[in-house]
């Protein structure tokens, strides 16, 4: 039996009762730091282009738990910035196949892979110059990743030349948005969304801040988890940002916010620049914010049902103009953020609870030059990938990607007690196996357990063992009670020396040096009598 799965001591203690059938009873240790357990194998992946240099392999990338999407906007194999996608697997790094629209391959020059977004075995892919609605006004295209067929081609109604429609996206099942920061449909650069059917690539909706007005960049970043959507607006306010919420399932041919997310202190510090959705919580990067450095950058997470600014997070190490938050990428409880200038242009990658604290920060180890690592980032489960637009490896400027997995490796687990373990107290018995466990507060461990060897009575004794003692936060592994145990040797002075322990049943501690359990008694007075009883270490204590 393990304990929970989450790599944070404090929380797995928070967790009163643990069902357990293995073999193995672990505890995290205390005392290990939160990021110990963090060693992640790490590979490196490169573009397919005939031509690397100046590609800038890894502006963009998605992840699924499948597939690497791995964007090269100046991809120019057929045209200059037409652009392509390439495609690794997950489980062997395997390159599977570079995806380029048709549009590309005819010699459109849009950018293809500006941006990039995954969801199962389908991916978005924004070609922000494409021919679209009008002449470079942006086009956004739908993949099959298994097959590599091209699905469809999004563009909305009312594009114009010059919109950058597809220079955000994101998808989440059946949904697509799709962003034209530069599209001025409510005023000059005002900026636009849409919502399209990811099976059909039918427009579903345009999104429509209720304050929408002139040079706002409304569309600069998106995010789509369930029924929600995040939009930026990164010039909202004079240049002060902001991020509105919308309901996806609305319907109608435009769709208002639920919510608008704003700076608590607002200031020009890049509010807004990206943004992210796991669940209830929407975190919003600032990468030009000031707080912990010049140009240091945030990230600001919110409370999507209310709308209410829950903290800021900034780097442990935080430097001058490193911007974290300028790319993120959220996944359950985790943040992933780049930094891309920090340290100037080496860059770096910061993984995040949702809480804020710090996990580790991600910098390859071949990062002795400048790279831009954290231009962009992906995170997928227990996966990360993390773009260096100007890795040198494969040409000037070509481009890398770095693939982590696994982010949390073993937890920092001591053993309590294991199968074929003597058991003490009990003469001639060793552990068989295991029943339901308990962590207290203070870490201290209470096992149920079932006993072999000859002092087992053929296999048939269980009994209750405990590491809580007074005086000391985590004590000893010491029994408490086995079966066929004379109950005034388990409970002193209170009882005849007659009836013995038939079985032992439910125990918990929920405080430091206490323990309750219940005992089902038999033997003289006693018909199966059961008996609640509290033990504080060196003294015992019967309840009812």
């Amino acid at each position: 039996m393990k304990t929970s799965s989450h790599p944070t001591p404090s929380i797995a203690k928070s967790i009163p009762a643990l069902a357990t059938a293995g073999l193995i009873v672990w505890t995290l240790l205390a005392t290990a730091p939160p990021a110990s357990a963090f060693n992640p194998s790490v590979l490196k992946i490169y573009g397919r282009s005939t031509d690397p240099g100046s590609n800038y392999f890894g502006q963009t990338v998605a992840l699924t738990d499948r597939f690497m999407v791995v964007g090269e906007p100046f991809n120019d194999d057929h045209v200059a910035s037409g652009g392509a996608v390439h495609v690794f697997d997950t489980r062997t790094g395997r390159y599977l196949r570079t995806l380029k629209s048709e549009d590309v391959r005819n010699g459109d020059p849009g950018e293809f892979g500006i941006s990039v977004a995954a969801c199962g075995r389908y991916a978005v892919i924004g070609a922000q110059e494409a021919t679209g609605a009008a002449a470079s006004s942006g086009a956004a295209y739908v993949f099959d990743l298994q097959t590599g067929r091209e699905l469809f081609k999004l563009t909305p109604m009312g594009g114009t030349t010059g919109d950058r429609f597809g220079g955000a996206v994101a998808m989440d099942g059946s949904r697509i948005v799709v962003g034209a920061s530069r599209s001025s449909l409510a005023g000059t650069l005002s900026g636009a969304a849409w919502l399209f059917d990811a099976a059909t690539g039918a427009e579903l909706a345009r999104l429509e801040p209720s304050d929408a007005a002139a040079f706002q960049n409304f569309g600069h970043a998106v995010a789509i988890c369930g029924p929600r959507v995040l939009v930026s607006a990164t010039r909202h306010s004079s240049f002060q940002g902001a991020a509105y919420l919308f309901d996806a399932t609305q319907f109608g041919p435009t769709i208002g916010e639920t919510r608008i997310l704003t700076d608590p202190m607002p200031a020009i510090q890049g509010f807004g620049f990206t943004v992210g959705l796991s669940g209830s919580f929407a975190v919003v990067g600032a990468s030009s914010d000031n707080d912990a450095a010049p140009s240091a950058g945030s990230l600001h997470v919110f409370d999507c049902d209310s709308g209410s600014w829950l903290h800021a997070i900034v780097a442990e190490d935080a430097s001058d103009g490193a911007r974290l938050g300028a790319r993120l990428s959220v996944s359950g409880s985790l943040i992933l953020a780049g930094a891309s200038l920090d340290r100037g242009l080496f860059g770096a990658a910061y993984l995040f609870d949702i809480g804020g604290r710090q996990l580790a920060k991600l910098v390859p180890n071949d990062n002795f030059e400048v790279q831009q690592v954290g231009a962009s980032v992906a995170i997928c489960g227990n996966r990360a990938l993390v773009g260096a637009i100007l890795d040198r490896d494969a040409g000037f400027n070509a481009g890398a990607a770095y693939f982590y997995q696994p982010l949390a490796g073993p937890l920092p687990l001591t053993s309590v007690a294991k199968a074929g373990d003597f058991a003490p107290g009990a003469i001639e018995a060793t552990f068989r196996s295991f029943g339901p466990a308990t962590i207290n507060p203070d870490g201290a461990a209470v096992v149920t357990a079932r006993l072999g060897g000859s002092g087992a009575s053929r296999g048939r004794s269980s009994g209750l063992w405990s590491q809580v003692i007074d005086s000391f936060p985590v004590g000893p592994l010491h029994k408490i009670a086995v079966s066929r145990d004379p109950l005034n040797e388990v409970i002193p002075n209170i009882v005849p020396s007659e009836p013995f322990v038939r079985s032992l049943g439910t125990a918990f501690s929920n405080q430091p040096e206490r323990l309750a359990f219940d005992v089902t008694a038999a033997g003289g007075d006693f018909n199966r009598h059961r008996i609640l009883a509290i033990d504080k270490g060196s003294t015992k204590k019967m309840l009812a």
